[in-house]
């Protein structure tokens, strides 16, 4: 009687499991999966052999800044004016006038009072704003000082830069579409200066400024007083 977990050679006697492995049906396969793995495992840990630790690719300190003097800065005077913004400042009825003024089916005469007066209590404002689009750069914070938690400011630059074109259509409305033209050119500046550097946020806001002042472009293009002139310069300037 033969040992049931023992496969039995045909006179009888019990076959060795060592020996039950070795038959050539089972040994071939079992010898190519493991060459295969170890061939496998042996390529990789030979392209892993001798890769340094990885590292950030700068050094933030003495690569992650910016040369740029206080008074170069474009952030210097938006900082400013910033602070400058009145408490009591409508936003709601600015944000309405100029998302009605880039449709170009609404004038200036029909803009609320509201948003006028903001416009009025701004003078001062745009003014220390329009002073740094004119600067070549401008650096929101340092690379080297910046952590995921920053917190990005958008509300403030949304307002300035909707006050900015209510501004550019008061001009467009008095007959003077040069200084109408400089006030988008400011806003489209400004665009750009956010976000350069800057965190992905702060890029969004810059592209979302951009696409509001292009409507407002759209409709100052358009106007009467506005000749071929002013389009060239204009185009000259996007550029």
């Amino acid at each position: 009687m033969t040992d049931s977990n023992h496969p039995a050679k045909p006179g009888g006697k019990p076959r060795s499991w060592l020996m039950f492995f070795l038959r050539p049906v089972i040994l071939i396969p079992t010898t190519l999966a493991v060459l295969f793995v170890g061939v496998a495992l042996a390529y990789r840990s030979s392209r892993l052999a001798g890769i340094p630790p990885i590292d950030e690719i700068v050094d933030r300190e003495t690569e992650g800044r910016i040369d740029i003097k206080p008074a170069q800065n474009a952030f210097t005077f938006y900082e400013r004016a910033f602070r400058l913004i009145p408490a009591t400042l409508d936003e709601e009825a600015v944000a309405k006038a100029v998302d009605a003024l880039g449709t170009g089916e609404v004038e200036w005469d029909t803009v609320s009072p509201a948003a006028k007066r903001s416009l009025e209590k701004c003078e001062a404002v745009l003014a220390e704003w329009k002073l740094g689009t004119e600067l070549e750069k401008g650096v929101e914070i340092q690379p080297a000082d910046l952590e995921m938690w920053y917190m990005v400011e958008t509300r403030k630059s949304r307002t300035i830069s909707r006050l900015a074109l209510l501004q550019s259509a008061q001009c467009l409305h008095e007959g003077n579409p040069e200084e109408s033209w400089q006030w988008l050119r400011a806003s489209f500046r400004f665009s750009r200066h956010l976000g350069n550097p800057g965190t992905l946020i702060t890029r969004v806001i810059g592209a979302a400024l951009h696409a509001m002042a292009r409507e407002q472009f759209i409709t100052w293009a358009t106007h009467e007083t506005v000749t071929t002139k002013h389009l060239q310069a204009a185009l000259i300037d996007l550029r």
